[in-house]
């Protein structure tokens, strides 16, 4: 499957913005970085602000990271971890 192209058609949206949007609509997310280093990378990003993703998207994107999640743990916050060694 072609992720990028995926997003695009499904939620009318960049692969960057889905990924910060569902990290925005993560639970124990309270603030987000988006760490842009110039003007055009931020007016890139700022789309996922007010994107609002589906729950057939959150799902799918749920099973795409559930991997990710399993090999570092499910605390998002390295520092409040046991070991701080990922």
């Amino acid at each position: 499957m072609d992720y990028p192209h995926y997003h695009r058609e499904r939620v009318g949206a960049t692969l960057a913005s889905v990924a910060l949007a569902w990290v925005l609509k993560q639970q124990e997310v309270t603030s987000l970085l988006v760490g842009a280093r110039n003007l055009a990378e931020l007016t890139r990003n700022l789309p996922a602000l007010a994107l609002d993703l589906d729950a057939a998207t959150m799902a799918e994107l749920e099973r795409l990271t559930e991997p990710v999640k399993e090999a570092l743990g499910r605390n998002l916050d390295m520092w409040s971890a046991e070991s701080r060694m990922r």
